[in-house]
C-alpha cells in the first residue's frame, strides 16, 4: 500500500511530486532564535543569518580596519562575530588559500567589529605584543551577523 507523498527508495518522483512537497528555501529566510541580552531571555521572530569573509592587505602597520557592507541590510542593528582566518603571502582567492595561525608573522591579531549598522560594520585589527602587518602579506578574517 501507498502512502501519498511518501517517496520510496529506489523509484523516481514527478516534478509534481517534488514541488508539492518542499518550499523552496530561498522563501523561508528568516525563523525565530532564541536570544539572551544580559540576562533577559527571549525568542526573537523573523531573524537571519548572514555571514562572509575578506582580506585586508598588510600596512607595516600595528592596526588593520575594513569595512563591510551586509549583502541584505537589517532593520536592526544586528549581533556580528569577527574572527581572525589567517594570512597569505599573495591574494587570497579562497579561505583555503589562508594559512591557518600568525605565528609565522609573529603577530597576535586581535580583531573586533567596530561601528555596527543596519547596512554594514567596520573591523579593527590590531597587531599584538609590538609586531606589526607586513605590507606583503593578506590577512583574512571571516564574520557572521544575525540579526532582523
Amino acid at each position: 500500500m501507498s502512502v501519498p507523498n511518501t517517496f520510496v527508495d529506489g523509484t523516481v518522483a514527478s516534478a509534481s511530486e517534488v514541488n508539492a512537497n518542499f518550499t523552496d528555501v530561498d522563501t523561508k529566510k528568516s525563523q525565530a532564535i532564541n536570544r539572551k541580552d544580559i540576562t533577559t531571555n527571549s525568542s526573537v521572530a523573523n531573524q537571519r543569518i548572514q555571514f562572509g569573509w575578506n582580506y585586508v592587505q598588510g600596512t607595516a602597520a600595528i592596526n588593520l580596519s575594513d569595512t563591510i557592507a551586509f549583502p541584505d541590510a537589517f532593520t536592526t542593528i544586528p549581533i556580528v562575530i569577527v574572527i581572525a582566518a589567517g594570512y597569505a603571502n599573495s591574494v587570497p582567492g579562497s579561505l583555503d588559500d589562508l594559512i591557518y595561525g600568525m605565528n609565522d608573522k609573529e603577530c597576535v591579531w586581535n580583531i573586533h567589529p567596530h561601528t555596527v549598522t543596519e547596512t554594514g560594520f567596520q573591523i579593527h585589527g590590531r597587531c599584538e605584543i609590538g609586531y606589526t602587518f607586513g605590507n606583503t602579506s593578506y590577512f583574512g578574517y571571516s564574520w557572521i551577523a544575525i540579526g532582523t
